[in-house]
């Protein structure tokens, strides 16, 4: 079976309660679609969890892309013994205010070979995914694409497209799937996935008193926990 889920938002708990729901296996498949980390302090547990597994496939959002410019630049300032620009602090201060702290105080807990596999791994990273499943094909992303043009490859978009201000969620050809919009703006335990003209938005508020769900991808069955 193939499945989808996002916005896990370091709910290291939560995360694992959902593939026991789903009873997840060895055969199955998953695609994260991005924002596993911040808000939530299990964000870099999760991330060590994810790189080691075969079978779950991770799709970078807007948090992640966040985190591996400052990481990265942390650890290098790190190994450097430099001091920081004031471009570099205003930049990580606005991270760590949007809920990249928690992320960031368990990187500095891991040793150097740890630290190495995580941005590794976050740069390993792709904007999006394709797949099929149940006769349908699915284009998998964190938001959506702003400035979708028709003619041009999904290749062709860059990581300012993949998460800007005014996603499209229409792209012709695919059913597309997302997350990164809460399903309801009040994050209620009834958040429920959400199924637009085109698109399946399946964040439904984890990290914020909402619920994390999982899409089956075969038969579109919905799951979810709290």
């Amino acid at each position: 079976m193939i499945y989808a889920s996002a916005n896990i938002h370091g709910c290291y708990q939560l995360w694992n309660r959902l593939l026991k729901k789903i009873n997840f296996k060895d055969t199955d498949s998953m695609f994260v679609l991005g924002d596993t980390i911040d808000i939530g302090d299990g964000g870099i547990e999760l991330l060590e969890q994810l790189s080691y597994a075969q079978n779950i496939w991770p799709v970078a959002g807007r948090h992640e892309v966040t985190a591996r410019k400052y990481l990265s630049g942390f650890d290098s300032l790190l190994k450097s013994g430099k001091a920081p620009d004031p471009e570099f602090v205003e930049g990580i201060k606005r991270w760590l205010e949007d809920g990249g702290q928690p992320t960031f105080d368990a990187f500095r807990e891991l040793d150097s070979e740890s630290r190495e596999g995580i941005l590794e791994y976050l740069n390993d990273m792709p904007l999006y995914e394709e797949v099929r499943a149940g006769g349908v094909d699915y284009l998998l992303v964190n938001t959506g694409i702003t400035g979708f043009d028709i003619s041009k490859s999904l290749d062709d978009y860059t990581e300012d497209d993949l998460f800007g201000d005014s996603p499209v969620r229409k792209v012709p050809g695919y059913t597309v799937i997302c997350g990164a919009l809460p399903t309801t703006e009040n994050f209620s335990r009834d958040c429920r996935i959400r199924r637009g003209d085109g698109f399946i938005d399946i964040d439904c508020g984890a990290a914020r008193g909402g619920r994390l769900a999982a899409l089956r991808l075969d038969d579109g069955a919905e799951f979810y926990v709290e």
